[in-house]
C-alpha cells in the first residue's frame, strides 16, 4: 500500500558494507535518495539474504511520492539494484489489521514468514485478534538475550511484548519447530509499524 513495499525472493550477499534500503524522489545522477529501515525496524546495514520475503515501512511519505526503490551501498555511493515506480501505478487500498476475538470464525491474518541471525525463523506470523500473533513453526537458538516486541516507525523504542507465558521481562528460550503465542500486553496490534525480535 502506500505506506509498505514488500521484497519476494530477495537475495542479497551481505558483503558489501553499509548497504542500505532507499527510495528516490527523482530520476537522474544528482538526486534527492531516503533511507529506509530494514525489515526488523531499524537502520543497520543489510546482511545476506536467500530468497527471502519481507515487508518494508516508510519512515516518512507515500509511495506514490517516489519515482524509484534502491539497493544502495552509501559507503561507496553504488546503486546495486534500482526497480523505478510506473508512472501509472496503481497501489492496492489500505487494509485493516485487526480480527475479531478467538471464535467469531474469522481466520488468522498471515503477514508471511519470518527469517533472520540466530537461528530465527518461522514458517508464518499471523495476527489472531487485536493483541494477539501467532508463530507457526517458530525457532531460535537462545543464544541472545532476546525479547518479542513492537516497533513504531519514527522512533527509537520497542515496547517488549509477552511470550506465550505471559512474560515480557524474560528473555526468550530456545524453540525448535513450536506454535508459539505472542501477546502485546494490552495495545491494539494497529499501535505499531513492526513485529520484532531483538536483543
Amino acid at each position: 500500500n502506500e505506506h509498505t513495499i514488500r521484497l519476494e525472493g530477495f537475495t542479497f550477499t551481505g558483503k558489501a558494507p553499509n548497504t542500505i534500503f532507499m527510495l528516490f524522489t527523482e530520476a537522474g545522477v544528482h538526486r534527492t535518495a531516503v533511507p529506509l529501515y530494514n525489515e526488523f525496524g531499524n537502520s543497520d546495514p543489510l546482511e545476506k539474504y536467500e530468497n527471502a520475503d519481507f515487508d518494508i515501512e516508510l519512515p516518512e511519505g507515500k509511495v506514490s511520492q517516489y519515482v524509484s526503490f534502491g539497493v544502495v551501498c552509501v559507503t561507496a555511493g553504488v546503486i546495486f539494484a534500482e526497480v523505478p515506480f510506473p508512472a501509472n501505478l496503481k497501489l492496492p487500498t489500505q487494509t485493516s489489521m485487526m480480527v475479531g476475538p478467538p471464535g467469531n470464525g474469522k481466520d488468522p491474518i498471515s503477514l508471511g514468514p519470518v527469517e533472520g541471525p540466530n537461528g530465527i525463523k518461522a514458517t508464518g506470523l499471523f495476527i489472531v485478534d487485536e493483541t494477539t500473533f501467532r508463530l507457526d513453526g517458530f525457532s531460535y537458538d537462545g543464544s541472545l538475550s532476546a525479547f518479542f516486541g513492537g516497533f513504531v516507525s519514527g522512533t527509537n523504542e520497542t515496547t517488549n511484548f509477552q511470550n506465550e507465558k505471559g512474560e515480557s521481562e524474560t528473555a526468550l528460550r530456545k524453540y525448535e519447530d513450536e506454535q508459539v503465542l505472542v501477546f502485546t500486553g494490552g495495545d491494539k496490534i494497529t499501535k505499531y509499524n513492526f513485529f520484532v525480535i531483538s536483543a
